[in-house]
């Protein structure tokens, strides 16, 4: 991906440091590995693809979207229990329908966003400089990490370059959608990505202010603020935490500058590049690179989908975020939480993970919620950047401003807006398809400028009434 060696030095350690790209082979799906005792794992999304001369009830749930409950091994192979929505499911009532005797022959990746082929275990300098440009799509959240995670993310890096054995370290998934320009969205992963580029800014300073220009610039050569873009609302700050070395105000992003820098200013020369080295070489993400997705909104309602049906099942006994091995032993059903990544996707706990010489520690993201898919579908009208950054500073980011930023709050608004419109939802997740129900009515097919003018006229509405 034309990831060249930037920097060498001598370390404390006596031995040459190079800025390299991880060279782990892209994961593949259809490994062996992976097959172990079946092709999917307990929690992952799956869609039936059954025959139709098979018959009830397996046809009855043909082409639809289920969560793998529970598989066993059989001599005619592996056999699934899969769990799936029937009709809209409520907060209060859940409704599910679950399939037991699945041959595994019959299902197939769900939601299926990249192929193994566009899969790849890549070091953090790879993942910067595998393109001209990261955007963060104008209609995802803003930055909310919180110094807790910000502490977390550091000790990690303390910890790897304290531990030689500690190489590829993994702080979770990215995904990316890639555009004809050189340029990726980033679709899951903003919060990673965007602190790590916070950190790296805030060891570049340091540097500086120690006398250690060259190395420095080469990695203002990687955060410059014209290689990332964050959403819209956190630009400004995002501008002055790659400009300011201790920014005030009391942003999320501008916080976290502060205590990356108070962080590095007990770090010597040495200290502070193997620090660098450790960010950028040692620490890796698992990178979903799309390149022929129909639609980013599609891309987002299969990762809500998942999230929807796993939301249905937290404190209950099928709770799939628990560990799956201690879930599996004995009768099943025992629920401990899970705090790690095995080797094929399954989710262990601590205890189990010790046993797991390749499982990784979960990093902590953000979960999608419905008002994601709504900010997505509202913008997902406007053809141009520069159209959809001023609808966005018109309607869009005074409603959140209106509710503080408080995705709950924002939740509940749209609930009762359309709740006095007659399109009140069934459920938080049936949020989504009634917003699009109001959209679309009383609306004739438009295209080109009229799909920008009604979509205005729709925020208009929103933002007064809201």
């Amino acid at each position: 991906m034309g990831c060249s060696v930037c920097i060498a030095r001598e370390s404390k350690r006596g031995s040459a440091v190079e800025f390299a790209v991880a060279n782990k082979p892209p994961v593949d799906s259809n490994s062996n590995a992976s097959k172990k005792p079946g092709a999917f794992a307990i929690g992952k999304l799956v869609v039936l693809d059954v025959p139709r001369s098979v018959g009830p009830p397996f046809s009855n749930f043909k082409g639809q979207n289920g969560i793998v409950k529970s598989l066993r091994s059989t001599a005619d192979g592996v056999i699934y229990s899969v769990l799936f929505e029937s009709g809209q499911p409520s907060d209060e009532m859940p409704h599910r329908s679950t399939l037991d005797e699945v041959p595994e022959k019959w299902l197939r990746r769900g939601g299926a966003l990249a192929n193994s082929s566009n899969v790849q275990y890549l070091s953090v300098i790879a993942i910067l400089q595998a393109c001209r440009v990261h955007r963060i799509p104008v209609f995802q959240r803003r930055y909310c990490w919180t110094e807790s995670q910000w502490r977390r993310l550091w000790k990690s890096i303390v910890t790897v370059n304290d531990n030689t054995n500690l190489n590829n370290h993994s702080l979770g998934r990215l995904m990316l959608f890639e555009q004809t320009d050189d340029s990726r969205l980033v679709l899951d992963g903003q919060q990673r990505l965007t602190t790590l580029i916070i950190l790296l800014a805030a060891l570049r300073d340091r540097l500086v202010e120690i006398g250690d220009t060259s190395t420095a610039q080469e990695i203002s050569k990687l955060c410059a603020v014209d290689r990332f873009f964050p959403t819209m609302d956190d630009r400004e700050d995002f501008r002055r935490c790659l400009h300011e070395v201790c920014p005030e105000g009391d942003s999320a992003l501008l916080k976290a500058k502060c205590v990356f820098a108070s962080l590095c200013s007990c770090l010597d020369e040495d200290a502070c590049e193997e620090m660098v080295d450790a960010t950028l070489n040692r620490l890796s993400m698992t990178c979903f690179v799309i390149k022929n997705a129909d639609s980013i909104q599609a891309v987002f309602e299969n990762m809500a989908r998942k999230s929807q049906q796993m939301e249905q099942l937290i404190g209950t006994a099928q709770d799939l975020s628990s560990c799956v091995v201690c879930y599996a032993d004995g009768d099943g059903g025992k629920v401990v939480a899970s705090t790690h990544w095995g080797a094929a996707g399954e989710r262990l706990c601590s205890d189990c993970a010790a046993k797991s010489p390749d499982s990784e520690p979960m990093t902590p993201g953000m979960p999608m919620v419905p008002v994601d898919l709504i900010r997505n579908f509202v913008f997902d009208h406007f053809a141009s950047e520069a159209t959809m950054r001023q609808a966005h500073s018109d309607y869009w980011s005074p409603l959140e401003a209106k509710y503080k930023n408080n995705v709950g709050g924002l939740e509940e608004a749209f609930i009762a807006f359309l709740e006095n419109r007659g399109f009140p939802p069934s459920g938080r997740w049936a949020l989504f398809k009634s917003f699009t129900d109001w959209w679309c009515s009383g609306t004739k097919p438009v295209g080109g400028r009229e799909v920008e003018e009604l979509a205005i006229k729709k925020m208009k509405e929103t933002l007064q009434a809201m």
